[in-house]
Formats: C-alpha cells, structure tokens, sequence
C-alpha cells in the first residue's frame, strides 16, 4: 500500500488535471524516476482507475487526492470493467 508521501511525489511529477493523464503517467514512466516503489505506484495507478471509473470529481490537491483515494477505494484489486 502506498502512503500520502508517494501521492505527493506523483504531483510534484505534473500540473495534473485530471485522473486519467496522471494514471497514464504513472503506468508509463512512473517507475523511471524516485517517485517511489514500483509495487506502490501500480497500486496507486489501479486506485485512481477506480476513482476516475466511478466518476470521483479530480483535485489538485495531493492531500485532499490521498483521503479520496483511501476512503474510495478498496484494499484488494477490483476487476476492471469490460
């Protein structure tokens, strides 16, 4: 599981303003950098395909983004819909 300091480096990454561009940057060359351990931000990317499917309204704020995400999405990998 990754924690608030991981979703903070990942918008320091970008002016994000929408799910899909920063869940597309992640799975693309998050991993590159030292935004933080791969097996976090493949776990954060699948959380934000979650938030941005469901419709969760994006934030600009990496805070506000970490609460979303931890109260919005389960612990355990969802399917993806078809």
């Amino acid at each position: 599981m990754y924690g608030e300091a991981v979703v903070e480096s990942v918008y320091q990454r970008g002016a994000w303003h929408n799910w899909y561009r920063m869940r597309r940057w992640i799975e693309r060359e998050g991993e590159t950098g030292d935004t933080g351990p791969p097996e976090e931000l493949r776990h954060l990317a699948e959380d934000i395909r979650i938030l941005q499917e469901d419709g969760v309204a994006f934030t600009e704020s990496p805070r506000l983004a970490y609460q979303l995400l931890r109260n919005h999405c389960p612990h355990e990998p969802r399917p993806r819909r078809p």
